[in-house]
């Protein structure tokens, strides 16, 4: 028994401290990390001094220094800029210069004072947040521990049970033996579910302030960089820079102010739960506190979001990790250098790529839905529209786009029936003049071995005829073996090629093919006019799809005038006169060339036959010779001779 016990312990303990002992200690570990984090790192990673250091011992990061010191060079560089733009401004401008002075003493007194005023502001939200957690704070986790005893369980009384609290919720063996089934299942159960579902929400906070911190931090360090593109942009990205770093404090700060609200909750919640609900029974009362840790756990982080979207901030840690990659990427685009990256990227890069999923209906949805995605995000930094209602647009535009990719889903479906079908058509129209055409060649091979075989039989018979009448009796013999064999083997190849037919006329009627001899008629079977359109139509983009179209209406629109100018008699009568024409003005010039040319040793033309098409290599020359040519076989004047052969005719002087 004390084996089977100790079996069970085992069993108990490692289902027991992975699934409640460590969420319950990682629970109090979170939440000490959490005020930690929130009250005393922002101000040490900004100023190297504690919670209530003083301000003579402010230490300022050295990244700060060095971006303060490039800051310099970029405002030297901005203000030439400014200079040159002088020479370019129109009348009723203002000037440049002037502009970049007001903005670079701005710029500077900004620079300088940042970190003073920064230090200030921090002080007053410490202030804030020690008042605020100035409370005694209730360990959450002991009040989950201390729920999973069930008050009619005589086995265990409350002191030993608060005692184990204490000790740090480990259950050992002597306690164990005190539990009776099936309580150690119901204590990892209900553990379970309590500590896991309450530290999920905290992981998430906890998460979100870190990000929020690490923002601040970077905001700091770039600071230097917005005082320098104050001369470009009239302290447009000051102003930003003042919004977002005092909504990320007022984000931290509710962050805190929420938490401490959810301890206030659960501990008032718990003692009415004592007064109220001690009659419900323990499994209501479990029920009970499960609600109100998990509801107010949710709660929490959405008075959280509330704070948030007031202030134009997000508490989603998806949405933070996105504000951070964007926040990085807009500090580097204040560098000189990667300002021309950007610009570059924007003129370039941008339209090249823009272009190029353009040619592909995915790549184009993809456009639209950035585009639609950008919109959004732009009402929303510009004040037009809540967090909430940017949270709704987003999740109706998901919406649109799911129910767009099933309307396509089920476009591909119909196509893939659709091939299918086509490709039933196509294989029974295949079938058919298949079975029609072997049909025929079968018949074809049986008139031709008849017609042989006839032909054959009636030259032995003349022959045997012949021999018969000279008197040669031997000859007459072989020649009636030769007609014998002559008919047995013709006898045999029909007789193979009528049951090769009757089996191609069995395999027609199971498959309900009719016969037909007209061969003109089977090869028609096998057009796209009767099986319809090609496989691959199913398959391809609409443009391709509507490409493929028009060029195959406009070939089968030159098929019909072709065919139509074919069958025309006149337009025959006009085509032979043409060629006729050419080819009695090829025979003249031929029989010219060989008067003027001089013959060969062999008698042959040294230069060849003449062809009626220029070369490109002397085509101008070849006409004005060919024009001179033709002026003397037109004129009707037999003493008519050209000067020479580069001379004008009488076209060239009309023209």
């Amino acid at each position: 028994m004390f084996i089977v016990n100790r079996l069970l312990f085992a069993f108990f303990s490692m289902v027991y401290y992975p699934f409640v002992y460590l969420p319950l200690i990682l629970l109090d570990l979170v939440i000490k990390v959490f005020i930690t984090i929130g009250v005393s790192l922002p101000q040490y990673l900004l100023f190297g001094v504690g919670l209530n250091g003083k301000i003579t011992d402010v230490q300022l990061p050295v990244m700060f220094i060095r971006m303060a010191l490039v800051s310099l060079f970029v405002f030297f560089i901005l203000f030439i800029f400014s200079a040159i733009r002088v020479a370019f401004q129109k009348d009723d401008q203002p000037n440049p210069i002037s502009i970049a002075l007001k903005n670079s003493i701005v710029g500077t007194l900004w620079l300088i004072g940042i970190p003073f005023g920064l230090f200030v502001f921090h002080t007053i939200i410490n202030i804030v947040t020690s008042l605020v957690l100035g409370v005694e704070n209730v360990s959450l986790a002991k009040s989950i521990f201390l729920s999973l005893r069930n008050p009619e369980w005589k086995n265990i009384s409350l002191a030993q049970w608060e005692h184990l609290a204490d000790k740090g919720y480990k259950i050992d063996y002597g306690t164990y033996k005190q539990l009776q089934s099936p309580q150690p299942i119901l204590i990892v159960i209900i553990g379970c579910l309590l500590s896991v579902a309450t530290l999920i929400p905290f992981i998430l906070a906890l998460l979100t302030m870190v990000q929020k911190i690490f923002q601040q931090f970077f905001l700091f360090i770039i600071s230097p960089f917005i005082a320098a593109a104050s001369v470009s942009d009239n302290g447009k990205r000051m102003r930003q820079f003042q919004d977002m770093y005092a909504a990320k404090s007022f984000v931290i700060l509710g962050l805190l102010i929420s938490l401490q609200m959810f301890f206030v909750f659960i501990s008032r919640a718990q003692q009415w739960a004592a007064n109220s609900l001690a009659d419900k029974g323990w499994f209501f009362q479990c029920l009970f506190f499960f609600v109100i840790l998990v509801g107010g756990g949710v709660a929490a982080m959405g008075i959280t979001n509330e704070i948030a979207a007031f202030v134009g901030e997000s508490a989603s840690v998806r949405e933070t990790m996105g504000e951070t990659k964007n926040l990085m990427g807009s500090a580097l685009s204040l560098g000189g250098a990667v300002t021309a990256t950007k610009f570059a990227s924007k003129k370039v890069l941008k339209p090249l790529a823009s272009t190029a999923l353009k040619r592909t209906d995915a790549g184009t949805r993809f456009l639209e839905n950035q585009s639609h995605k950008r919109y959004l995000k732009n009402k929303l930094k510009s004040g037009q529209m809540s967090l909430r209602e940017y949270n709704a647009g987003k999740a109706a535009f998901v919406d649109t786009l799911k129910a767009e990719k099933f309307d396509r889903k089920e476009q591909n479906e119909e196509n893939k029936k659709l091939k299918k079908a086509f490709v039933d058509d196509k294989k029974q129209a295949t079938e058919k003049a298949n079975i029609n055409k072997e049909n025929n060649q079968v018949d074809d091979q049986i008139a031709a071995t008849t017609s042989k075989n006839n032909t054959r039989v009636a030259l032995l018979n003349q022959q045997i005829d012949e021999a018969k009448a000279s008197g040669n009796t031997k000859r007459a013999e072989k020649l009636t073996e030769k007609l014998d064999k002559t008919n047995a083997k013709s006898t045999e190849k029909l007789a193979k090629l009528q049951s090769r037919k009757d089996e191609i006329t069995k395999e027609a009627e199971a498959k309900n093919i009719e016969l037909n001899r007209d061969k003109a008629d089977v090869e028609s079977w096998l057009d796209e006019k009767h099986v319809g359109h090609k496989a691959s139509d199913f398959t391809a983009k609409t443009k391709k799809l509507a490409k493929r179209t028009n060029r195959q209406t406009r070939a089968q629109a030159r098929r019909e005038w072709l065919n139509n100018k074919v069958t025309d008699p006149n337009w025959k009568q006009k085509l032979e006169a043409q060629n006729k024409k050419k080819s009695t003005r090829i025979s003249k010039l031929q029989e010219e060339f060989e008067r003027k040319t001089p013959k060969t040793k062999e008698g042959g033309n040294a230069r060849g036959q003449v062809s009626s098409k220029a070369t490109n290599r002397n085509k101008l020359q070849w006409n004005k010779k060919k024009r001179v040519r033709y002026e003397k076989y037109l004129n009707k004047e037999n003493n008519y001779t050209p000067t020479s052969e580069n001379s004008s005719t009488p076209e060239e002087s009309n023209e």
